[in-house]
């Protein structure tokens, strides 16, 4: 279960590349210069709103179906990022975009630990964070390249296409943990 893990984790990454670029659709969208820094107060705002119940949520609910959930709010974000060009699908992106980290942070370590011997439990977290970095840096340069030479709206689609082979991975995992 534990590679499972860092299987999804690892595409969970690439799915989520850097704020920058969500700063930089931002701008493309025509939302006013003197409001750029508010993308990510916004997101972060709504991040901090959420992280409180779903963290709550987090005690009640199988860790897998706050993840499906996380993962359904970044696929919705980066879905309205591609398709529509305006400040209000900005505003509803970065909505989405901090609902799913208010599902989703936090969620991961609690998984490492649930799955990773006891006796390598600090080394797991050790591994998956090194993955998790590796593939937080191969995200950036995809997306930078889909940016340069196919646009903003690839680039978000590929997100959502990451995300979505993420959901599917978790799924299986899912499956493979309800019949163990």
């Amino acid at each position: 279960a534990f590679k499972w893990l860092l299987a999804i984790g690892v595409l969970f990454s690439l799915a989520r590349f850097s704020n920058a670029f969500i700063i930089l659709k931002a701008a493309d969208s025509g939302v006013p210069t003197a409001l750029i820094p508010f993308v990510l107060v916004g997101v972060n705002l709504v991040f901090s709103a959420a992280s409180f119940p779903f963290g709550k949520l987090a005690d009640h609910l199988n860790p897998y179906k706050l993840l499906v959930l996380g993962l359904c709010f970044l696929i919705t974000s980066d879905m309205v990022f591609a398709i529509w060009n305006t400040p209000w699908a900005v505003a509803l992106a970065i909505a989405f975009f901090g609902l799913h980290l208010g599902a989703t942070q936090g969620v991961f370590s609690f998984m490492v630990a649930q799955h990773a011997p006891e006796h390598y439990r600090a080394t797991a977290f050790g591994v998956f964070n090194l993955l998790n970095g590796c593939s937080t840096l191969a995200a950036g340069l995809t997306a930078g390249f889909l940016w340069q030479y196919l646009g903003a709206d690839y680039t978000f689609m590929a997100g959502a296409l990451f995300a979505a082979g993420c959901l599917f991975l978790l799924s299986l995992l899912w499956l493979r943990r309800s019949a163990s």
